[in-house]
């Protein structure tokens, strides 16, 4: 099977802090920015992949009249992020993006965006996991190990396509399947489940198994049905959290992959 897609994770900046957090901070260490209406041929894309389900869901949008958030340019009308929302308005034909631009090359506005998604994310880490710790879970999983992450490129296997700001990561087999769209996934902190519990890539259904090692006092039907979430749902959602919290973009598990930083 011919390999089409590349995704690239570990590279590529998925900036999801509101707004108004990211002007605060933008104006905490000077870093200038203006609003602007940015013509759709001006922008320059610089990010290789992108997938059609996910511009044709935004062109629905556009076309049923909701707005999309700003793409964020660096001096020179380089696309920061918002590749997918550029095409989307270049599909439907508006002329002008709504887009936020740095005063700085795209080198720099991607570690100054990305220095401020991480403190975000550091700071509103997973409502799933503080909800949990507020429910008087202090010590909500088992001691830490010290897990040796790699540098490593894989190819998965994925049947839905790719959700770049997924609260619960995304999943893929190892194995080609019939039907599968095949992807490059590269990851800069790549681990085994060995390395976690020596069970987990045994296990029929390596999710549970990932959550049970980590929460083991958790009850998950209790916590999904108060959190009015499928339990499947919850697990691969504090699953994924939980990686993040660690600095994990993937996890490797007997034939199936999590890339847990989208």
């Amino acid at each position: 099977m011919e390999n089409n897609n590349i995704y690239k994770p570990s590279k590529s900046l998925q900036l999801n802090a509101p707004f108004s957090y990211v002007a605060h901070e933008l104006n905490d260490i000077g870093q200038p920015y203006e609003l602007v209406g940015a013509s759709v041929d001006a922008v320059n894309p610089s990010q290789a992949f992108i997938d059609s389900d996910i511009v044709s869901s935004l062109v629905d949008k556009l076309t049923n009249g909701e707005e999309l958030k700003a793409i964020w340019l660096d001096q020179d009308n380089n696309t920061l992020d918002g590749h997918h929302r550029h095409v989307a308005y270049s599909v439907n034909k508006n002329t002008h993006i709504p887009s936020v631009r740095l005063q700085c090359d795209k080198e720099t506005g991607i570690k100054i965006l990305r220095e401020i998604q991480a403190k975000y994310d550091r700071e509103n880490n997973s409502e799933f996991l503080n909800a949990l710790k507020e429910d008087g879970h202090e010590k909500m999983y088992v001691t830490e190990k010290k897990l040796e992450g790699r540098k490593e490129t894989i190819k998965g296997f994925r049947k839905k396509p790719i959700i770049e700001k997924s609260p619960s990561g995304n999943f893929f087999a190892i194995k080609e399947i019939d039907g599968f769209k095949p992807y490059e996934i590269e990851f800069s902190n790549l681990v085994d489940s060995d390395q976690i519990d020596k069970k987990i890539k045994k296990e029929k259904n390596p999710p549970l198994a990932l959550a049970k090692a980590w929460f083991p006092k958790i009850d998950f039907e209790k916590k999904a049905e108060e959190m009015e979430m499928h339990v499947e749902e919850f697990i691969i959602t504090i699953v994924a959290e939980k990686a993040r919290t660690k600095g994990i973009d993937g996890i490797l598990y007997g034939d199936k992959l999590l890339q847990s930083i989208d």
